[in-house]
């Protein structure tokens, strides 16, 4: 079957990020067979560019951009990055021991909101002054601009799932965080170069923390 004919048979929609490339969903192992239903398993997504005839082949992947990365005593496990979701989300599970109080410094995010899923243990989120346990299957929203900081004040290790949107803040922000803890050397870190961090990944440090009502 000749490019045109194929091109035909597949059912396809125009990429809007470029007018040189036509996003067409076909048969992964036959593409000269006939399309399948549109409850089919069986679908692969495909970029062609027409002046060509070239196929470029995009597959799913599960946790595609897989990768921990720790800072101070907490783990960070990234899922998706904003590279993954064309910039509309990023995903990471973060772990943090029992008893460990928040290194950072409160902040707000600029430009993105922040939602929590408690998977297990407990966490104090303290939000705009108001401290709200999240425990397993509880979520909680934090919306832009709401200063925010977590504690794990409870007796076992908690984890929870983090989802920011859209994906303004990715694992390059954890890398030089944790960069910046590596050259305090077990010290304070210097907060010019962590206020340069926060801010440069959408984030604005408190002037002062939020207290507890």
């Amino acid at each position: 079957m000749g490019y045109r004919s194929w091109f035909d048979d597949c059912s396809w929609i125009r990429d809007r990020s470029s007018a040189a490339f036509e996003m067409a969903f076909c048969l992964a192992d036959d593409l000269d067979a006939r399309p399948p239903t549109p409850s089919s398993t069986q679908w692969k997504k495909c970029a062609i560019t027409p002046s060509k005839g070239t196929i470029m082949q995009h597959t799913t992947k599960v946790n595609a951009s897989e990768e921990t990365i720790r800072v101070g005593a907490i783990n960070i496990r990234f899922l998706v990055t904003g590279d993954d979701s064309n910039g509309s989300v990023s995903v990471f599970e973060f772990s943090v021991p029992a008893g460990q109080r928040l290194a950072a410094p409160a902040h707000s995010n600029d430009a993105y909101e922040e939602v929590l899923y408690g998977i297990e243990g407990v966490l104090t989120w303290t939000v705009d002054g108001t401290p709200v346990e999240v425990g397993p299957g509880q979520a909680l929203c934090i919306p832009q601009g709401s200063v925010h900081r977590f504690d794990n004040l409870g007796n076992i290790d908690a984890k929870q799932l983090a989802v920011i949107s859209p994906a303004i803040m990715g694992p390059a922000y954890f890398r030089e965080a944790a960069e910046v803890l590596r050259a305090a050397g077990g010290g304070p870190p210097d907060s010019a170069n962590m206020n340069d961090v926060f801010r440069r990944h959408g984030m604005t440090v408190a002037l002062t923390p939020p207290r507890a009502k």
